[in-house]
């Protein structure tokens, strides 16, 4: 269950901010993530879609691109309305970044009919960790558990970082 990070990948607005989502945008994106790696627009594994602003890049949705490749999944209408709702009224310039699944022999993995569990499992873990950097996160569909779980001072809390809860913070490199 490898993973590589890929990215980010810019992705162009329209006069009124929008995402351009013209069929001629759409090809002129791939082409552009194709030049950087030929095989990653027609591999799977999980995306993420941010904007980059003044203080870095800010996650605003994780997907999952399982049964088609990130090429057909990613700029699809369903999720283009996803991140224009996201990008409205917001400055920054909004990326895509891709966590293409790796073969056993070092090459990206091709989507299948199939149900990818690996694939599926780190979308859940990336939506957690988007979450607690991003709680306005456009995709919190089934992460309720998520967002309700605390630990006081280490997650979800807004209680004191200090003692215990602190140590544990460090241990995990926050």
């Amino acid at each position: 269950m490898r993973f590589q990070v890929e990215g980010p990948f810019e992705l162009d607005r329209n006069k009124k901010g929008l995402i351009d989502s013209t069929a001629s945008t759409r090809r002129a994106y791939w082409d552009w993530v194709e030049e950087f790696s030929p095989e990653l627009p027609d591999a799977c594994g999980c995306y993420i879609f941010s904007i980059r602003a003044s203080r870095g890049s800010l996650p605003w949705y994780i997907g999952k691109a399982e049964r088609q490749p990130f090429r057909k999944e990613c700029l699809s209408a369903h999720k283009i309305v996803h991140f224009n709702n996201v990008v409205v009224g917001r400055k920054g310039k909004p990326e895509l970044f891709f966590l293409p699944q790796i073969t056993g022999a070092g090459r990206y993995r091709s989507p299948t009919t199939t149900q990818r569990l690996a694939i599926q499992e780190l979308e859940s873990l990336l939506i957690g960790m988007a979450i607690q950097r991003n709680p306005k996160l456009s995709n919190i569909a089934g992460t309720k558990w998520l967002q309700k779980l605390t630990v006081d001072g280490f997650l979800n809390s807004s209680r004191t970082r200090s003692g215990a809860a602190k140590e544990l913070r460090t241990l995990f490199g926050e």
